[in-house]
């Protein structure tokens, strides 16, 4: 049996330790390109999905950029008589926005359809055109009540929308 000196011992350990501490370090670089891997497939499906996503929403997008600015124009008797198509909906009321340019503007809602419209000038109790919704001049209820409250817009009485119920 051969005798070791402390010397050998020493650089014995030494190597022991050098080889561990190689073992740790690739073992702990094979996990760190296994996880940047994973990363890196987890944000391409993320990217993915936020392509998919902004695709989708594109024509979302489109229309809430021109909402309220795209109106048809139709006189006040067609107003009146889309409320009436609409009368056996659940949801049909009519918001007065103001007035801008010779011309009134509406937003005609019920079940499944919201319209922009606007008429030739005829409200005698103008508000100027304005986004601020508790501005608005509401026309809820019936059929029969909010054609009741568009004539009487063009009659000249109002209800503000803020203290309709």
């Amino acid at each position: 049996m051969k005798i070791r000196t402390s010397r050998q011992t020493l650089f014995h350990d030494i190597k022991i330790v050098i080889f561990t501490m190689s073992a740790i370090a690739v073992g702990l670089l094979l996990h760190l390109d296994n996880s940047e891997k994973s990363w890196d497939a987890m944000c391409a499906r993320c990217e993915e999905r936020l392509q998919k996503a902004q695709k989708n929403s594109l024509p979302f997008e489109l229309r809430k950029k021109y909402d309220g600015v795209l109106f048809e124009t139709v006189s006040m008797n067609k107003l009146v008589s889309m409320v009436e198509e609409c009368a056996d909906n659940k949801v049909n009321n009519v918001l007065y926005m103001g007035t801008s340019k010779g011309y009134d503007y509406f937003i005609h809602n019920s079940d499944f359809r919201r319209r922009r419209v606007k008429t030739e000038a005829c409200v005698s109790a103008k508000i100027r055109l304005t986004k601020d919704v508790t501005r608005w001049i509401a026309a809820t209820g019936t059929t029969a009540q909010v054609a009741l409250t568009l004539q009487r817009l063009v009659g000249g009485v109002t209800q503000r929308a803020e203290k309709q119920p």
